[in-house]
């Protein structure tokens, strides 16, 4: 609702709390109407009659019965507001308490309810002038920020905004708007893959995060507003509460003083729904999809109310992804504000009536919201965890790589270098020497782990290929040896070498150096593929450690999807009965006006009827007043000629 939207909405509050109510221990609802738009002025909505009556002073609104077959009814909350009323007044009265909460480590929700254009999101964003209940919650926040801070107490403020749309959660933060997955952490608690969360410090950095988040969200014109929200929205934020004491403890007869820290965390939700309204209400055909999706998760939403309000356990929040985000404020363990908001426009009566039944039922809800306390989970804390772990760990992570490259890959090299060189030494096979290192890394695989098998077949090919120098080698050696035969000393020899034997001796060196250059080959080649291979087997390790992690991660996602839909499978009889109730008191409603409008029709014709006979009645003494004219004129006409004739005796 923009600022033109609400010019008369300004004036004095006119509203009080009804008794007995606003207890902790319920959800707390209030309801809000909203003053007549200039252009519902214009087309004279503000001559006609409001449908439903607002009564501030009880907390109470009344509903006419509006035919024979209709009963008037009579629904209370916790506040109810008038045209007359602003958000200032609707935030001081029933929500700053609940915000103040937070910052005690509480979890507290606010979302508003109504059909589009009731003044949802208005009285959630407002203007810089007429400020709604963002910016009056975070002045709250960052007051008490600034009279409480101290060197023991300190705070720490996380923010993020998020919209869902199309039954898809999309970062609001994000330049790129992608896309959120929903899931459940350990402690089986709403957590966010993808979300972007920003640390703030003061009011204004908070308001200029929510207008950037504003520019990609999903707005688009309706005949019922110009600028309607096509998504709900939730503003995001977490308020770390650290505070550190002193605690003298008596240890071994004497008193030791210890530091002590508490970390609160509070989480504060903010929501703006998309509107409620019937499907036949949207603009276009284009905005099918959407309208069907906003329907489809306020349904399950309003399903989930009304099991709450009589009691009923919830086994899953999943049916849709506004129930899930909610699951913990629904669940109980938050304090939580509904406000519904209504517009005074007689046509809407049906979908005002629907957003009080859906406040009823929200008011019965119970709840039993507790103080967050967890320091291990805390950002502040962990930030200063995080840094010692990080140095703890790369120490390790060396510590474990020099033992790793001394003691095993060294030794074991070192060992496979010693047995294939000695030429007297029994053929070393593949198979024995990594056995050996298998038995000497067995200590480092006891919690499971698989020996490498790229590693394993590195292995078998280097010891083969040295194995097969090694023969080489040693055939080398032989002819060394037969070679001596024709080396002879000059003092032994007593006859020179003939030519013969010269030149065979020659060849033979010849051949020697190309075998050994041969051979300096095959160890250079062999090296140099000893590191391609280690360098294979690395990310080949990488490469199945990422598949795994995608592996457990799309196994994960496809429990959630069958989680979902057997959730969906058990809840639809449920839907099926929300919609058909739906769709029979719309027909029993269509059926009523019918019925009305008929009996109009019928005393209009009846009307015209005797109307019709009345006209042929006036028509008959017409043509009877004509005929008693003519006689009239006839017996003036004689009596004129007898006059004439006695006039004319008398003379």
């Amino acid at each position: 609702m923009s600022d033109n939207e609400t010019a008369a909405s300004q004036q004095a509050p006119n509203s009080a709390p009804s008794p007995a109510k606003g207890s902790s221990g319920r959800v707390k609802v209030v309801v809000r109407c909203r003053p007549y738009l200039k252009k519902e002025l214009d087309r004279g909505e503000g001559e006609k009659e409001i449908p439903f009556i607002l009564v501030p002073e009880e907390g109470k609104v009344e509903l006419p019965a509006r035919s024979e077959n209709e009963q008037s009814q009579a629904m209370v909350f916790d506040h109810v507001y008038d045209m007359n009323s602003n958000t200032q007044d609707v935030y001081n009265e029933v929500l700053k308490d609940m915000i103040e909460s937070t910052v005690e480590g509480y979890n507290v929700t606010t979302f508003a309810y109504g059909q589009t254009a009731s003044g949802k999101t208005f009285t959630m964003m407002g203007t810089d002038e007429r400020p709604g209940i963002i910016r009056l919650s975070m002045q709250t926040i960052f007051n008490y920020f600034k009279q409480n801070t101290t060197e023991s107490r300190t705070f720490l403020v996380r923010v993020s905004y998020m919209e869902i749309y199309n039954e898809k959660v999309f970062d609001l933060l994000s330049k790129d708007h992608k896309q959120v997955k929903v899931l459940q952490d350990k402690n089986k608690n709403i957590a966010f893959d993808g979300l972007r969360e920003e640390v703030v410090r003061d009011v204004e950095e908070v308001m200029h995060i929510i207008k950037k988040g504003e520019n990609f969200r999903s707005v688009e014109k309706t005949f019922a507003n110009d600028n309607s929200s096509r998504s709900h929205t939730i503003f995001r934020m977490v308020i770390e509460r650290k505070e550190e004491f002193e605690l003298n403890e008596e240890v071994n007869g004497k008193n030791v003083t210890k530091k002590k820290t508490i970390v609160r965390i509070g989480n504060l939700n903010l929501v703006d729904l998309a509107g409620s309204e019937n499907a036949s209400k949207h603009d276009s055909d284009e905005r099918a999809r959407e309208g069907k999706n906003i329907n489809l998760s306020l349904l399950h939403l309003k399903n989930i109310i009304l099991r709450l309000s009589k009691g009923q356990k919830i086994e899953s929040f999943r049916d849709s992804k506004l129930t899930r985000i909610l699951s913990q404020s629904l669940g109980g363990n938050a304090r939580v504000a509904v406000l519904c908001a209504i517009n005074p426009i007689y046509d809407n009566y049906g979908e005002s009536k629907q957003t009080l039944h859906f406040g009823n039922c929200a008011g019965m809800i119970k709840v039993a919201p507790t103080v967050n306390s967890d320091a291990g989970s805390a950002m502040i804390v962990k930030y200063q965890q995080e840094i010692d772990a990080l140095k703890q760990e790369m120490m390790m992570l060396r510590e474990k790589v020099a033992q790793y490259d001394n003691e095993i890959v060294s030794k074991a090299s070192d060992e496979i270098v010693s047995k294939a060189s000695k030429p007297n030494s029994d053929a070393v096979t593949a198979e024995d020497i990594i056995q050996e290192i298998n038995a000497e890394g067995s200590n480092n695989n006891e919690d499971g782990g698989e020996p490498n098998e790229n590693l394993n077949d590195s292995l078998h090919q280097t010891i083969n290929l040295r194995n097969s120098v090694n023969l080489d080698v040693h055939k080398l050696q032989q002819t060394m040896k037969d070679l001596n035969k024709y080396i002879i000393s000059e003092d032994t020899l007593q006859y020179s070498e003939s030519d013969e034997a010269r030149l065979e001796r020659e060849a033979m060196i010849l051949e020697i150096e190309e075998e050994r250059r041969h051979l300096e080959e095959l160890l250079k080649t062999e090296s140099e593929n000893r590191l391609l291979r280690e360098q294979e087997a690395d990310e080949a390790r990488g490469q199945r450690e990422e598949a795994v992690f995608e592996l457990e991660s799309v196994r994960g996602e496809k429990d959630v999807l069958h989680g979902e839909l057997d959730n969906m499978n058990e809840n639809l009889p449920v839907a099926y009965q929300l919609l058909l109730a739906d769709f029979q008191q719309l027909e029993q409603q269509r059926s009523q006006e019918t019925h009305d409008m008929n009996e109009t029709v019928a005393k209009l014709y009846s009307t015209l009827l005797q109307k019709d006979d009345e006209i042929k009645s006036l028509q008959k003494e017409l043509k009877d007043n004509a005929e008693h004219t003519q006689l009239l004129e006839k017996r003036c006409a004689q009596l004129e000629r007898r006059f004439e004739k006695m006039s004319k005796e008398k003379s």
